[in-house]
């Protein structure tokens, strides 16, 4: 377990990637041969709802490559490169791989890019009237399909999010070879050990019996709450508890657990409802 960031149930996962990403960024010449015939690529896109820990994984996975090669970390803000010019965010796009081109060729290293929310501009083209999401949606693909196609092959790796795989146009979704499903559930056991690593952080954060644990793994489970807002609610008692503590008060309240709404129970209610007729 990782405790400085509390990547719970992901173990086996960050492991697996970084044995993925190694295979490609080692070079072998029967691997690259192989990955050449069967159109394999460095490309992951990881889904889930929001608090699974896609982007904490990402940056674990850089950073056990980083202890074995010459790797550089860079983020794609879409945010910072879309335009209300469509003509213009797509030279944006491109400037921003061939700036990290020029990169791998002056420091003669590799590049391991983090997308997130890749949803925000890959949404399905027949759901989006946007010309400028169309052009950079176009663009992207065309950047992908030239980078693996190249000399660049073996210096890049792209790993993008989303919570919303669903709106993700088919085009994008078949760029990315690797889809990885982060909407992981804890056993008890290691629910329990999750609470026990909360518990090393403040004396206050400390579940003392193990009937309130199994309250709250009884609620993490009918609620579907995720490791993340899990460790949202025991911030926001933390904060409570540590100006409380003067007048006397350094107990968890367990129903704050019960009230605070999961991602899941939000989409429920959003559904609409459906009258039998």
């Amino acid at each position: 377990m990782n405790n400085k960031s509390l990547i719970y149930g992901l173990d086996s996962k960050v492991n697996q990637l970084k044995k993925h990403c190694s295979l490609f960024l080692d070079g072998e010449k029967e691997f690259q041969s192989a990955v050449n015939k069967l159109s394999i690529t460095p490309t992951f896109l990881f889904y889930g709802l929001p608090g699974t820990g896609k982007t904490t994984t990402a940056i674990e996975v850089y950073n056990q490559l980083k202890k074995d090669h010459n790797i550089d970390l860079e983020h794609l803000r879409i945010d910072q490169l879309i335009s209300y010019n469509f003509g213009e965010s797509s030279k944006n796009l491109i400037n921003f791989f061939d700036d990290l081109k020029v990169q791998c060729e002056k420091n003669d290293s590799y590049v391991y890019v983090v997308i997130d929310e890749l949803d925000s501009f890959t949404t399905n083209r027949y759901q989006n009237d946007s010309e400028s999401i169309k052009r950079i949606l176009l663009t992207f693909n065309n950047i992908i399909d030239e980078l693996f196609l190249t000399d660049y092959q073996n210096r890049f790796i792209l790993v993008a999010t989303t919570n919303m795989i669903e709106n993700i146009d088919t085009a994008i979704l078949r760029r990315f070879f690797f889809h990885e499903d982060f909407d992981i559930r804890l056993s008890k056991e290691s629910f329990y050990e999750f609470l026990n690593e909360i518990s090393f952080i403040s004396p206050l954060l400390e579940i003392e019996n193990d009937e309130d644990k199994n309250k709250l793994f009884n609620m993490y489970q009918d609620k579907k709450q995720t490791l993340g807002e899990l460790k949202r609610i025991f911030a926001k008692q933390y904060l409570n508890l540590s100006i409380d503590i003067k007048t006397g008060t350094k107990k968890l309240d367990l129903t704050r657990f019960e009230e605070e709404k999961s991602t899941y129970e939000i989409i429920l209610n959003q559904k609409p409802e459906v009258k039998n007729v």
